[in-house]
């Protein structure tokens, strides 16, 4: 029998119509364990139980988590990505210098609508992130 974390994964996927797999499940244990991990970071973190997971597979994962809504990709400069479970509302720090990415619980009063008629956008997500220094890279 599996354990209460495994099923709930196991729920999440099949709530959102994705097909149960042990590759999955494995990715969004590991999304649950590090923080805010890149794909190359997940993909080392599972090659000791999966050897035989490509890079691609864990790419295409993520992809897939993400365009269903239960990933957030994170953008944190030039060719950096990483990746977050959308478990809860929230925003991100981002540290300019060292690139450490902090969550951030901040009420938000942004109304949607009135953007979306303001602008004509219909809108699917919304993101917001603080950039600067961390403590640790202003005190250096």
């Amino acid at each position: 029998m599996a354990n209460p974390q495994t099923e709930s994964i196991i729920q999440l996927l099949k709530d959102h119509a994705i097909r149960v797999t042990p590759q999955r499940i494995a990715i969004i244990k590991t999304l649950k364990e590090l923080d805010h991990p890149t794909a190359e970071e997940i993909h080392d973190h599972l090659m000791g139980e999966y050897a035989s997971m490509s890079f691609a597979t864990v790419y295409n994962t993520l992809r897939s988590l993400k365009e269903v809504g239960i990933v957030r990709e994170i953008r944190c400069g030039e060719g950096c990505t990483r990746f977050e479970l959308l478990e809860h509302d929230h925003f991100h720090l981002l540290c300019k210098k060292c690139g450490q990415i902090d969550d951030i619980h901040i009420d938000s009063d942004i109304n949607l609508k009135h953007v979306e008629n303001k602008s004509g956008y219909a809108l699917t997500d919304l993101n917001i992130e603080f950039y600067g220094l961390c403590p640790s890279c202003q005190s250096s």
